[in-house]
């Protein structure tokens, strides 16, 4: 099909566009478009001239021969109107579309059956997209956009001949429109009233000076770089004030120019905050960036202005989603600020994979709310310098089999004055260790711990030595038993002053008993104070002294040991009081509820010792004891004493259901003084003598 005449004839070479120049009709184009129409009036001509009102009529006639044309001319439905031709034999078929109508030219009127805005025109003949319409305007229009509708057709958005809007009055009574149907609206070759044009762009420019008129600006200058304006008390003018300024991310404060003389506010998520411009070098390198920014421009950094209240470890990029490892944001603030302080508001869990290090003196490392700290494959946190604090968090093991959950770093130097409490280590291997070093510490303070599920030792050192407290510490290990559980919950080796206090160790030995889980080892200590001691079904023993002087105890219940309750070798100068041992029923071992061996100077008094294997008190080559209590319902006997004793004194005793005898004494300056027996008599007795 050739184009259209519109188009053969359009204004500009691309239609609608003037600044694409003036069309020249190519005769070429104009000879296809006659030949085409001279076609369709031969076809039409040839078999009779065939139209119909309606395409409904033209269906129902199919007597006709194939390639008959037919025309439909007045259809309801603009879109039925058109040249048809016959597909099929007389009788059969069907009729298809194959033009518009030939119509070039269409004249339209309007009456006045729309509005101002929304004109209604109607036309003898069927308006196409390849026919020119020309049409009155009845009124005038008043707003903008305009429609225009054909015989009750959709309404066609009216536009110009460059392509915009009709703008108010642009339009007037009694004028002519002359264009075509394109797509959705109706496209005009001649054009809108230029008056109303000009009346809109003299409104416009009368608005903007007027607008213009009313603003009272202050004046500007180099001085006012980084001010803004506001509107002035009086609502009449404009004030210059600062503005706060907005860094969305770190690398858009770097980039900020260091003209700025006020703070910045980060709006990056977790790192909020305000930054204050400063010129040189940040006195600290700060890497994970929460408190020291460097520029892009030499000679200048960003410092964030915090106050009182320091930064959490957010500020230094934790994400504290138990996933995304966190080390090197609790790093950073150590490094910069002294401190690192997790927030369980911001994030419960992080995960930490490698190792917190508090390296220099005075660093605390800070849990607010309880937050966790999920540990890998290392050690989670290395306490290397003096006046330290750990404290507040849980700290996750994830049931590792090697690892220390706080080490103290006595290899590195010596230390003193440091703080670890207020902390639930939760299926962690050791709890606190040192390095066993040559160095030592002095003044640690272990406090307020619950270790649960745990492996290992809670709490082991070798280099924790004067002044050295541990006080309400829990090692737990109910329904666990195999190797990894067979450590001493507490062992202190080489302290010299130290005090043990209202702690327990819930041991694995109701479900399997581990023979080296004992509840306390005291090793080569001197100056040793516990109370308040209780390790309830330790596989192994329930205290252990091994050549430990001046130990002073009290107040302590030794329940259900898997082997001896009470044991002192070697060491001299003990004062116990009000201490209570049982043995584990199920336990095979032979053992005694005091096992004393080889020591010089034993005071004790409100000694209990029950259900044992053995005895109730057994004394190998002790000089100086002086004893008071009660050993009954043991297998063996309630008092022995054996090997080289002398001076041993043993008053105020019951000794009452002990399956062998009462007592058996070895030496002739073991003495027993107000004795009393099963049989509730009272009375005396001096070694070698059993009974």
């Amino acid at each position: 099909m050739p184009l259209s005449f519109a188009q053969i004839l359009r204004d500009f070479i691309t239609d609608g566009v003037p600044s694409s120049g003036a069309n020249k009709p190519k005769k070429s184009e104009m000879r296809a478009w006659g030949s085409w129409v001279e076609s369709i009036i031969s076809a039409f001509t040839s078999n009779g001239g065939l139209i119909y009102s309606s395409l409904a009529l033209l269906n129902a006639d199919l007597a006709r021969a194939a390639n008959t044309m037919a025309w439909v001319v007045g259809d309801a439905t603009a879109a039925n109107n058109g040249v048809y031709g016959k597909v099929g034999a007389s009788g059969t078929g069907s009729w298809t579309r194959r033009s518009d109508l030939p119509f070039s030219f269409i004249i339209g009127a309007d009456a006045g059956a729309g509005t101002a805005n929304a004109i209604q025109s109607t036309t003898s003949l069927p308006v196409s997209s390849s026919a020119l319409v020309v049409t009155n305007v009845f009124r005038v229009n008043t707003g903008s956009p305009v429609t225009i509708s054909f015989n009750g057709g959709a309404a066609l958005t009216i536009k110009s001949n460059s392509g915009n809007d009709i703008v108010a009055g642009g339009i007037v009574a009694g004028m002519l429109i002359f264009g075509y149907v394109s797509g959705s609206t109706f496209r005009l070759i001649s054009d809108q009233v230029g008056s109303a044009i000009v009346a809109a762009a003299e409104a416009a420019a009368a608005a903007a000076a007027a607008s213009a008129a009313s603003i009272n600006l202050p004046s500007i200058s180099a001085g006012d770089k980084g001010y803004g304006l506001t509107v002035n008390t009086a609502g009449n003018g404009y004030d210059k004030n600062p503005v706060s300024i907005v860094a969305l991310t770190r690398t858009a404060l770097k980039a900020l120019t260091t003209a700025i003389d006020r703070p910045v506010y980060l709006a990056e998520s977790g790192r909020e905050g305000m930054f204050k411009l400063r010129t040189g070098s940040p006195p600290v390198s700060d890497t994970q960036e929460g408190v020291y920014v460097v520029s892009n421009t030499a000679g200048f950094y960003w410092e964030r202005a915090y106050g009182a209240a320091l930064p959490s470890v957010r500020a230094f990029g934790a994400v504290q989603d138990a996933v995304t490892d966190d080390t090197a944001a609790f790093q950073g603030a150590l490094d910069v600020l002294g401190s690192a302080i997790m927030l369980a508001s911001q994030g419960l869990k992080s995960k930490i994979s490698g190792t917190i290090r508090l390296k220099n003196d005075r660093n605390h490392l800070l849990g607010v709310g309880r937050p966790w700290l999920v540990s890998g494959t290392a050690t989670p946190i290395y306490v290397e310098s003096s006046f330290q604090k750990v404290g507040g968090f849980v700290i996750d093991g994830a049931a590792s089999v090697a690892n220390t959950a706080i080490r103290i770093r006595t290899s590195l130097r010596q230390m003193t004055t440091i703080d670890i409490g207020d902390l639930y280590l939760q299926d962690c291997f050791n709890g606190i260790q040192d390095d066993n070093s040559t160095n030592v510490a002095i003044f640690v303070k272990i406090h307020d711990i619950t270790m649960a599920g745990h492996r290992g030792y809670g709490i082991a050192t070798w280099d924790c030595w004067a002044s050295y407290h541990i006080d309400q510490v829990v090692v737990d290990r109910v329904g666990k038993s195999g190797v990894d559980y067979n450590y001493p919950a507490f062992y202190f080796n080489g302290a010299e002053g130290i005090f043990f206090r209202n702690c327990a160790h819930n041991g694995s030995s109701a479900t399997g008993i581990q023979a080296l889980q004992d509840g306390a080892v005291f090793e080569i200590c001197n100056f040793v104070e516990f109370t308040n001691f209780i390790p309830d079904h330790s596989g192994g023993r329930g205290m252990v002294f091994i050549t430990c002087a001046n130990v002073k105890g009290d107040k302590s219940t030794l329940v259900n040991c898997g082997n001896h309750g009470l044991v002192a070798s070697g060491g001299s100068m003990f004062d116990l009081d009000s201490i209570t041992s049982t043995q584990l029923a199920a336990s095979a071992t032979l053992a005694d509820a005091f096992n004393i061996d080889s020591v010089q100077g034993f005071r004790a008094k409100g000694l209990y010792g029950t259900g044992f294997k053995r005895n109730g008190i057994f004394a190998n080559a002790c000089q100086r004891m002086n004893v008071q209590g009660e050993f009954s319902s043991n297998a063996n006997r309630g008092i022995v004493t054996l090997g080289a004793s002398s001076a041993n004194l043993f008053h105020g005793c019951l000794t009452a259901s002990n399956t062998a005898g009462n007592y058996s004494l070895v030496a002739s300056s073991d003495y027993l003084r107000d004795h009393i027996v099963s049989a509730g008599t009272i009375g005396d007795a001096t070694g070698p003598a059993t009974a």
